[in-house]
């Protein structure tokens, strides 16, 4: 039967949203009475999605660094007991398509 061949849409469908936290971590160990240089905690949301036409086509489309948050690293100073912060910077959001044929 035709309908038995084809492939029902949850075998056809795959997703996935994944959050991951990263960090503290030292980024470089202090020197001259400073304190570590720390990146703060990273929050992060990344889609990952794939689709089957057929048994031999799919595409995939994934989606990193949805939140788009700041990374920030700080260095503590002893002396005064403040942590301040030294850089910051956005990685930015990107994604990427693909399209497979399997032989």
């Amino acid at each position: 039967d035709r309908r038995q061949r084809q492939m029902c849409i949850r075998d056809r469908l795959s997703a996935a949203l994944v959050y991951n936290l990263q960090g503290p971590r030292i980024q470089s160990v202090g020197i001259s009475g400073l304190g570590d240089v720390k990146q703060q905690p990273v929050h992060t949301l990344n889609f990952v999605g794939s689709f089957k036409f057929s048994e031999k086509v799919a595409v995939k489309l994934q989606v990193n660094d949805l939140l788009n948050q700041p990374v920030i690293f700080k260095q503590e100073v002893p002396s005064t007991g403040e942590k301040v912060e030294v850089e910051r910077f956005r990685r930015g959001s990107n994604f990427e398509i693909g399209i497979t044929y399997t032989l």
